[in-house]
């Protein structure tokens, strides 16, 4: 498969306690370029989720009832995708992962080509689709969005440069202005 070059800027988390799968899915999705982090249960996925903002969330199965709370916590979220991947089949549990506003709910075997299919549609859907000559800046994911919808990410430099500018959006900015913008002192650089 080809990688695709906006991949990169896609953050996913998979909550898989299958271990050999999970390093399967880690190893085929960075391959397509995603980044990627693992984690076996839903109390490694609350700690992650205090230093990772992930746009995607795959999880393996509804991993019970605390995998069914945390999933209630991230569908809150609407800047966010939600996948399962199930080993049933059945009309039931498909209609309950919907019922709980999961995004796609695939049986496995998963075909990788049909995943990645599914992760790049979400992902649009979660990207404004402006048709304009502005300039989206999404603080969350870090990212800045051009009018032609390609992404950059930024760091926490940037971002900060960015607001900052912004704040005092007309005025000429000199190097001390710039300084005070990310908080150093003029001998720090």
């Amino acid at each position: 498969m080809d990688k695709n070059n906006n991949n990169n800027k896609i953050k996913i988390t998979l909550v898989n306690d299958n271990s050999d799968l999970q390093q399967k899915l880690m190893i085929e999705l960075r391959h397509l370029g995603y980044q990627v982090l693992g984690v076996k249960n839903t109390e490694e996925l609350k700690d992650l989720r205090k230093t990772w903002t992930s746009h995607i969330y795959i999880f393996n199965d509804l991993l019970g009832v605390d995998a069914e709370l945390i999933l209630e916590q991230l569908v809150k979220s609407k800047d966010i995708g939600i996948i399962i991947l199930a080993a049933r089949a059945g009309n039931l549990d498909n209609t309950h992962g919907l019922e709980k506003s999961v995004d796609i709910y695939l049986t496995k075997p998963i075909d990788l080509r049909a995943l990645n299919a599914c992760i790049i549609s979400i992902y649009e859907s979660l990207i404004p689709q402006i048709k304009s000559t502005f300039w989206l800046l999404d603080i969350k994911c870090q990212i800045l969005i051009s009018p032609d919808n390609r992404l950059l990410n930024l760091t926490n430099y940037d971002i900060k440069i960015i607001t900052g500018l912004l704040e005092i959006s007309g005025q000429t900015v000199g190097r001390q202005k710039l300084y005070e913008i990310l908080n150093f002192k003029s001998c720090d650089i």
